[in-house]
């Protein structure tokens, strides 16, 4: 079996977890091919009656390996949950130069940071958006990005099983803002996670929330 083909079976292993647990893609986003000849997809599935909501997740990221540390996930996979009413047109619709679209830009940009960095990332990192860390669009209270384990982790949703012992690690990419980024620095995400979780913040995104800290 070719490298190509080991890829592709990956990336329908990861459509199909997504599937049992979200529903179906509706869209899929193609961005431009890198110099690497590496594509790295997002796949939008729709709100349905049960689920209320938008989920986005990527395909291709896991085709290179983290440069992890012993005992951590080196194969991962990124995805994020917006509500509904998100923009007024379907997701995979928003103009790439409308504000709305930065969480795509983001689950875009953060696929490619590991490779591109040479690092990696796992539950708890947090992602500034830039030095000192800046909104990410103007008017948002959101300047950095906390890695964390998905919804369903305790239904098996976390981890993708391959052939080969192999497998792929599912993490959620939740905004916060500077506050709570350095509280989770500080004192551990435990802290911050339970901060949020007081205050009734999960992993479907609002906007215009205010910093719980």
């Amino acid at each position: 079996m070719s490298t190509r083909d080991a890829g592709e079976e990956d990336r329908e292993a990861v459509e199909e977890h997504f599937r049992r647990f979200w529903g179906e893609v509706a869209y899929v986003l193609h961005p431009p091919i890198s110099a690497d000849d590496r594509h790295i997809d997002i796949h939008i599935i729709p709100p349905r009656g049960d689920d209320p909501h938008y989920t986005v997740f990527t395909t291709g990221m896991s085709e290179v390996a983290m440069n992890a540390p012993e005992g951590e996930p080196a194969l991962v996979e990124l995805m994020m949950r917006l509500p509904q009413d998100w923009h007024d047109t379907p997701l995979w619709e928003i103009p790439a130069d409308a504000q709305e679209y930065w969480p795509i830009n983001v689950i875009q940009y953060l696929a490619r940071f590991p490779e591109q960095y040479e690092t990696w990332l796992g539950h708890g990192h947090t992602v500034p958006n830039g030095d000192p860390p800046q909104p990410m669009v103007d008017g948002s209270p959101f300047t950095c990005i906390f890695v964390c384990d998905p919804p369903n982790s305790d239904r098996g949703f976390g981890r993708i099983v391959l052939a080969e012992g192999r497998f792929i690690q599912v993490y959620a990419l939740l905004p916060i803002t500077t506050a709570e980024m350095n509280l989770c620095i500080e004192q551990g995400e435990n802290p911050m996670l339970a901060a949020l979780s007081d205050a009734g913040v999960g992993y479907v995104i609002n906007a215009t929330r205010k910093s719980v800290i």
